[in-house]
């Protein structure tokens, strides 16, 4: 648009009115009627109200068209492979739960019933005839089995009193020889007492000669150290006597300093040494009385030792004489042995032939246990064949399909007559009544949403309707989390997104048009935050 055409356009805006056509537009404008005054003021109290209303409205809410109303949805699937014999629903019907939905064709599975039941009925019959010749071979063979078995008892009883006998007189033999051995251990142990305290005495004379030489050794210390004192004295009243003389020289000044501490070091020195001297004659003189106390303990070891070498004799000769009287228990024991085992031997022998009795009698016994385990056989096959009807019966009770909830069925893709797999859904049934609403809201959004918070929503396919509800909890993870690909932020370059949260809504009962909404409709969702 160039410059002269603005001008023309605006010009005739920019002059004011004047003359016939002015005066008529103002004097239009001064005759509008009351009523079209009424009616624009009466418009713009109606755009004042629906604008505070939508103010309101919004203050203290959070909202988002990202929200949905879903439903539980289950898939009608048969649990066997089979022909649709039955279709009892059709799209959109209302059902109960527990209604009969579908059925199957169920002759094949009849007939394996029917074919399961003919196999327990002739286990059953194989495990009756099994009893009964259980029961006949039983009753035969007991008779000589009580025989039998009451003669065995008999030379059993004989046969364990022999044992009885000769374990009793192997006893002795052993308590004699254990006894003997003991005594005889007993004398060793005497033998080896009277040998220890021999030796004993021996070293106690040999410590007494020790500990005399040791005596006489400290005594001879104790002299010598008494002459080192007596020398250790002369040298220091030697060096006394000259530290004396040098100290008057010196004070006189006919001897220098140096000579004067020279002597009066010596002197020190004297005093050290005869001081030590001393000390050595005491310690030597200790050595002395140590030396007697252990020479007057090893004199008394002596005495003890003699004491000992007699009581250990005495002792060795009692011992002696109560192993001569072991040995002649040890033969009454085995006299008494050789009576018990001939007793054995013949006991043997009874027991051996009733043992021979009885085995025959038990042959009888052993065609029972085998009766038995083909009992036990039929038995098992009883059990088997019917678990096998319980599991046809099972099978064919798959044939008729129920509802597993109240609901509507939705996607049917079956009819009469069709093929139908086990696991391959043939319908689905959507549970009965009001759904609820998930809300996707920003994560920017949840601050002061929480559970029982108030929630308004409007419906898409209900304009001017709001559904009233409340929170029922919100989602433990975003939305992406449970992506089939969830992003990896870890990677390549980062954008911030914002994250939605779902948040379930519950309405509230007993809403008009309520029973109307269905699962996967489009809302929008208000809830007001705390």
């Amino acid at each position: 648009m160039n410059k002269s055409t603005v001008d023309e356009n605006l010009e005739p805006t920019n002059v004011t009115p004047s003359g016939k056509n002015g005066s008529s537009d103002n004097e239009g404008a001064r005759k509008m009627s009351p009523k079209a005054w009424l009616f624009i003021i009466f418009l713009g109290l109606i755009a004042i109200g629906v604008g505070g209303k939508i103010w309101w409205d919004g203050r203290g809410f959070v909202s988002t068209d990202d929200a949905y109303l879903t439903a539980d949805v289950v898939q009608v699937a048969p649990q066997v492979t089979g022909v649709v014999k039955q279709l009892l629903v059709t799209d959109n019907q209302v059902v109960k739960a527990g209604q009969l939905l579908v059925v199957l064709d169920d002759a094949p599975f009849k007939e394996t019933v029917a074919q399961r039941q003919a196999d327990l009925d002739a286990a059953i019959a194989q495990a009756k005839g099994a009893g009964v010749s259980v029961d006949l071979v039983t009753a035969s063979g007991q008779a000589d089995e009580v025989q039998a078995q009451s003669g065995v008892a008999q030379s059993q009883a004989g046969y364990e009193n022999a044992e009885a006998e000769i374990t009793r007189s192997n006893s002795g033999i052993r308590t004699a020889k254990a006894n003997a051995k003991s005594i005889q251990a007993g004398i060793s142990a005497s033998q080896a007492a009277l040998d220890y305290a021999i030796v004993n005495k021996q070293r106690a004379v040999e410590s007494i000669n020790s500990a005399q030489a040791q005596l006489d050794a400290a005594q001879a210390a104790v002299r010598t150290a008494d002459a080192g004192v007596n020398s250790a004295r002369a040298n220091a009243d030697k060096a006394d006597k000259n530290k004396d003389r040098y100290a008057e020289l010196f004070a006189r000044g006919a001897s220098s300093k140096q000579t004067y501490e020279d002597a009066n070091a010596t002197s020190i020195a004297a005093d050290s040494e005869l001081e030590s001297a001393r000390e050595r004659v005491n310690s030597a003189k200790s050595v002395v009385t140590q030396k007697q106390a252990e020479l007057n303990s090893v004199k008394e070891q002596l005495a003890s030792a003699d004491a000992q070498i007699a009581q250990c004799r005495a002792q060795l000769e009692a011992v002696k004489q109560q192993y001569s009287a072991s040995l002649e228990g040890i033969q009454a024991a085995q006299v008494q042995r050789l009576v018990a085992t001939k007793n054995v031997k013949l006991a043997s022998a009874k027991q051996g032939e009733a043992v021979g009795k009885l085995s025959k009698a038990q042959t009888l016994p052993e065609q029972v246990r085998v009766s038995k385990s083909s009992q036990d056989q039929a038995l098992a096959r009883v059990e088997q064949t019917k678990a096998a009807l319980d599991a046809a019966n099972l099978q064919l009770g798959y044939t008729r399909i129920y509802a597993s909830m109240a609901g509507r069925i939705s996607k049917r893709s079956v009819a009469v007559g069709s093929l139908v797999s086990q696991g391959t859904p043939m319908m689905a049934l959507v549970q009965a009544g009001v759904p609820w609403v998930v809300a996707n809201f920003k994560e920017t959004q949840l601050k002061g949403i929480s559970n029982g918070c108030e929630a308004h929503v409007h419906v898409d396919s209900f304009p001017g309707e709001v559904f009233e509800g409340h929170v029922d909890s919100l989602s433990p993870a975003t939305g992406s989390t449970f992506a089939l690909l969830p992003a990896d932020n870890a990677t390549g370059n980062f954008t911030k997104i914002v994250q939605r949260m779902p948040v379930k809504i519950i309405l509230d009962p007993n809403q008009q048009d309520a029973d109307k909404l269905s699962a996967g409709m489009s809302v929008v969702a208000k809830v007001k935050v705390n």
